[in-house]
């Protein structure tokens, strides 16, 4: 594997600026921030509330989800110290901040894949369901040994001998003969395909309605959960299963990979900061409350808690909401996904649009369909999230980050002198609000101009110099990767999907 060749930085306007020229404000990236973070992942907490206790599961959210801002800080400052970019003006992308582009393409890569895959699956067979529930039955196209339409209903399964307890449309051991495509899938490809296409500015608005009926449907949970009434003996203080503690929260907030895309997508006085912490802290309440009234209501919850519900145990209108519920929050952050995939890879010259398109949109829809019946392989997907996911979100940009600190360090005043002082400098210019790394700068000289921009990662009252920021990176660096070998090893254990 080569290194990767330096290349200047691109100084073409953005993809977004040219077809869309308003940029996302404040509340479409929060909306985007809370939407990346309340993925599957979270359909798990009133089981693990039950499982690991109230208090070390609310530790561990608070914990995870300080880390993930912290990260997430990280690599936007890495971007801000491209040259000229404090305003994060360029398409800077994940894998412009690393050594081995195409090693970082590709973990990258397998990284959102799966999650794209695996939330695709999921998003069909729900639609599928909810078909049944109404119609009360949907319909596929099987293709061999020959072509015919079949038809599925609840009752031909049954709720506790299903996957993992689920019921889910034309189950393997029933229909087992060639491939299916159901009626499910085509709604959600014809719903969902177009959004892919999109840009991440022209998405903004299914974001924003993705995130408004996030917060209704978890309301409309909750009143179910309080009305079905309350009993402090499933909720105990500490609890008897710790292993997947860590994975199940680890895997929810997982933001990293999207900040890129974000930067470069929003307007100028939109506090990346901001965004992130409050996003953080909006989920992280969602978290608490959706996690501690579903325990404390529902006697031996199941891991996936919308099983329950949708079996219309809390009533026949929660039962609808929460099949709304996998569409439009699961469903919705598909596209994203693809947003992302896309913009890596296009922006960075490693693919042209049109095939960034094919590969990021076209793959991911057609490689679902032939996994839409294999279970196994949907384990697979989220053993490769869960990995690649603490890899690519969590432990490449605290490294990227403290290898930079540790490059600033080795530079000596003279080498620093000269370069700032050429005739050669372009002169890079600091954007509105950017503060110079003057730690970096020799004690001498006072500079007019600097090549880089700054955003804060963590509170100036605790690190107040730059080597105080590598040692908190590094610090931060150890305690993720003790958490991501927990999460794995958690996982392992409990041989979960």
């Amino acid at each position: 594997m080569s290194s990767k060749t330096t290349r200047p930085t691109s100084t073409r306007p953005t993809s977004d600026s040219i077809e869309a020229p308003t940029k996302i404000a404040y509340w479409g990236c929060l909306a985007i921030c809370v939407n990346n973070l309340t993925g599957p992942g979270m359909l798990d907490l009133p089981a693990t509330f039950q499982e690991s206790g109230v208090i070390p599961t609310i530790c561990v959210i608070f914990l995870v989800s300080i880390l993930s801002s912290l990260t997430s800080l990280s690599l936007a400052n890495l971007i801000a110290k491209k040259p000229n970019n404090s305003n994060f003006r360029h398409e800077i992308e994940y894998s412009d901040l690393f050594g081995y582009e195409r090693l970082t393409h590709f973990l990258f890569f397998c990284t959102i894949m799966s999650q794209c895959i695996a939330s695709i699956v999921n998003v069909a067979q729900v639609i599928d369901a909810f078909i049944a529930t109404l119609a009360p039955r949907t319909y596929a196209v099987q293709f061999a040994p020959g072509p015919e339409f079949v038809a599925w209903q609840e009752g031909e399964c049954d709720h506790g001998k299903g996957y993992h307890g689920k019921c889910l449309p034309f189950q393997k051991d029933l229909y087992n003969q060639g491939f299916i495509f159901t009626l499910g899938y085509a709604v959600a490809t014809v719903v969902l395909l177009p959004l892919g296409l999109m840009n991440l500015t022209e998405n903004v608005s299914s974001q924003l309605l993705s995130f408004i009926l996030l917060l209704v449907f978890l309301a409309e949970f909750v009143v179910a959960f309080i009305i079905q009434g309350d009993d402090v003996s499933h909720v105990p203080l500490f609890g008897t299963n710790y292993f997947s503690l860590f994975g199940v929260v680890f895997f929810n907030f997982a933001l990293t990979p999207t900040i890129p895309s974000l930067l470069h997508s929003k307007s100028e006085d939109t506090s990346i900061y901001k965004v992130i912490f409050h996003s953080n802290i909006l989920v992280v309440s969602l978290y608490v409350v959706l996690g501690y009234f579903g325990a404390d209501s529902i006697p031996k919850v199941p891991s996936n808690f919308l099983t329950y519900l949708s079996q219309g145990r809390l009533g026949f209108e929660t039962g609808i909401v929460s099949d709304l519920f996998s569409f439009f929050i699961i469903g919705l952050g598909i596209p994203l996904f693809q947003v992302v995939m896309r913009n890596n890879l296009v922006n960075t010259r490693m693919v042209t649009e049109r095939t960034g398109k094919f590969v990021t949109v076209i793959v991911p829809w057609t490689l679902s369909w032939f996994l839409y019946q294999g279970d196994a392989v949907v384990d697979v997907l989220s053993w490769t999230g869960l990995v690649l996911n603490g890899i690519v979100g969590y432990l490449m940009p605290l490294y990227a980050a403290y290898s930079f600190y540790s490059r600033a360090d080795s530079e000596s005043e003279h080498q620093e002198r000269s370069r700032l002082l050429s005739d050669d400098n372009p002169g890079y210019s600091y954007g509105v609000g950017a503060t110079p790394p003057v730690s970096i700068l020799p004690k001498s000289i006072k500079p007019r101009i600097a090549p880089f921009g700054r955003v804060s990662v963590f509170p100036k009252w605790i690190v107040k110099s730059q080597q105080q920021e590598k040692t908190a990176t590094m610090i931060l660096g150890l305690l993720t990767t003790a958490i991501v070998v927990l999460a794995i090893i958690g996982k392992i254990i409990t041989g979960g999907p």
